[in-house]
């Protein structure tokens, strides 16, 4: 089947001419039986009292996700190779990132992507992911690996010190001595407390509802280290170590503990979403407490 994409934004006309794309192109034949499940999100709809913005995402027929827009404007571009592979990427700030694989290994697997001052890097041991060196916006973060599982976190400038437990992140440490302790419930961030090192502590507790949260829908990377639960490394993927989303947030109170309070009870301030699902069980949006609205909607599932 050949597809013309009506260029509608002349930036994004622009950005596809730069990239390769004219406009036109060819996909596989596929059964819808064939292709990926999960529905997978095409608009994302925020309003709140003084800002209206829209995220928009495409996808070619094999599920694999080509544009990223905010508010129209064209935030990522990704070309694929006949099999599903990145082969480049064109971000906002207009650098291209080349992807480099390791093609005498079946199947590829991804070794580097660089382009500008971006630079990531992979290394492996046996099957498994060993290092991880992702350089962007001046900082270099080296990610470590015991039989695939995150171990180790450097930064090079040393901006702040990482500890790690089953492959999360557990507390950071800035130079200013300023502390953020994270727990995690089946990889899901439930609480987070921050320590200042000038006094007083900050308490986040998170809760989520059990349903699927549309990042559920976009597919594995082909050829990436990683899995839904662990995060995938690279550009526009997971940033490792940290919280993955898989269900939809239910509340978030916070409370925030002044300095030598004594028994002074904390201020505190809690919100709550409210959501409607789809028959997938996917939420289609969500209304939340101080008047937040956020709308979902999916290229390939029902939006009632």
């Amino acid at each position: 089947m050949i597809h013309c994409v009506p260029y509608r934004n002349y930036k994004l006309f622009l950005l596809a001419v730069a990239i390769g794309m004219n406009g036109c192109y060819q996909e596989p034949s596929l059964p819808n039986s064939l292709l990926p499940p999960g529905c997978r999100i095409s608009q994302i709809d925020t309003i709140d009292s003084t800002s209206q913005h829209t995220y928009n995402y495409q996808y070619d027929r094999l599920g694999n996700r080509t544009i990223e827009s905010v508010d129209r404007s064209i935030k990522r571009v990704f070309t694929f190779d006949t099999s599903g592979l990145y082969i480049r990427s064109q971000q906002i700030d207009n650098v291209t990132l080349a992807y480099q694989y390791d093609s005498l290994r079946t199947p590829w697997r991804i070794n580097q992507i660089s382009g500008g001052a971006y630079k990531y890097v992979y290394t492996y041991e046996g099957d498994n992911l060993k290092t991880y060196v992702s350089t962007e916006g001046g900082v270099t973060r080296t990610y470590s690996f015991t039989n695939g599982i995150l171990t180790g976190l450097t930064l090079n400038p040393e901006t702040a010190k990482v500890d790690i437990s089953d492959g999360k992140i557990t507390k950071t440490t800035d130079s200013q001595g300023n502390v953020i302790n994270y727990t995690y419930v089946n990889g899901q961030v439930t609480q987070a407390e921050y320590l200042y090192a000038a006094g007083g502590r900050t308490l986040v507790t998170y809760t989520y509802d059990g349903q699927k949260h549309y990042g559920a829908g976009w597919l594995l990377a082909r050829g990436f280290p990683g899995t839904a639960q662990s995060g995938q490394p690279g550009p526009g993927l997971d940033a490792l170590g940290e919280s993955i989303q898989l269900n939809n947030l239910r509340t978030v109170s916070t409370r925030f503990y002044k300095p030598n309070a004594g028994t002074e009870p904390p201020l505190s301030k809690n919100l709550t979403y409210q959501h409607q699902y789809n028959s997938d069980g996917y939420s289609l949006g969500y209304g939340r407490s101080d008047g937040v609205r956020v709308r979902y909607t999916y290229a390939n599932c029902s939006n009632e």
